[in-house]
């Protein structure tokens, strides 16, 4: 055997030996834990490329092929959970690295509660049909208007994930009466106070009478804006 010949069949077993190394160092597929914030039962999640599902405890565990960056692909494939919930992506945190080939993620979700909304007359003598709207305000700003003569039923924004001090928690969102439409010469407001509608099927609301223009009861009065309603006869 030349020498030229004998340096390339010692180079061919050399890449022979490093061939393996190489493919084992390019392995990146592992697992992924993910719990979801709030806890939810049933949420249909792609993780990875990957369908998968909570369990009632809101974990799911995935094989993916890739590791890396995997909490960019985590999606919400169907939002829909019965009951009248349903879930949105909020924000995905990456919790530290212990275990190598392994990912674990906090997915924060967005969650709204379908609400009815039950009025009650109390001690106004307004008849419930007198009224002919409301209007919702958030604690995070989110204005609802709710036409009564068409429904009763509203989507209320009841949770949102928050990271506080490097911790992915689920804020609850409440909702109060901005104000009530009905009647010229009736002015209404609701006694309730702020409603959490987080898992709530109903809100009963129970009218009440006030001076001057619609306003939300516990709350100082301030001049009326453009935003404010004028009660008018229909």
């Amino acid at each position: 055997m030349t020498r030229a010949r004998f340096a390339f069949a010692a180079l061919l077993a050399v890449a022979g030996c490093l061939l393996p190394i190489q493919a084992a160092s390019a392995d990146t597929s592992g697992t992924v834990f993910v719990q979801t914030v709030p806890a939810t039962a049933n949420v249909p999640l792609r993780v990875g490329g990957i369908d998968t599902i909570t369990d009632a405890s809101g974990r799911a565990t995935v094989q993916v092929p890739d590791v890396n960056g995997v909490a960019d692909t985590v999606r919400v494939t169907s939002g829909a959970l019965g009951q009248g919930i349903r879930v949105g992506l909020g924000r995905v945190a990456i919790l530290p690295h212990l275990v190598a080939h392994q990912s674990r993620l906090v997915v924060g979700l967005n969650v709204w509660s379908h609400t009815h909304l039950v009025l009650r007359s109390g001690h106004t003598g307004v008849a419930v049909g007198a009224v002919r709207g409301v209007r919702l305000r958030s604690m995070t700003g989110i204005v609802k208007t709710v036409d009564l003569r068409g429904t009763h039923e509203v989507e209320l924004l009841a949770r949102r994930p928050q990271l506080v001090h490097d911790r992915l928690i689920a804020q609850p969102v409440t909702w109060s009466v901005a104000s009530v439409k009905a009647g010229r010469g009736v002015a209404l407001t609701s006694a309730q106070g702020r409603l959490d509608p987080y898992g709530k099927r109903t809100w009963p609301l129970t009218l009440s009478t006030v001076q001057g223009t619609v306003g939300i009861t516990r709350c100082p009065p301030r001049r009326a804006s453009s935003s404010s309603w004028t009660a008018r006869r229909p």
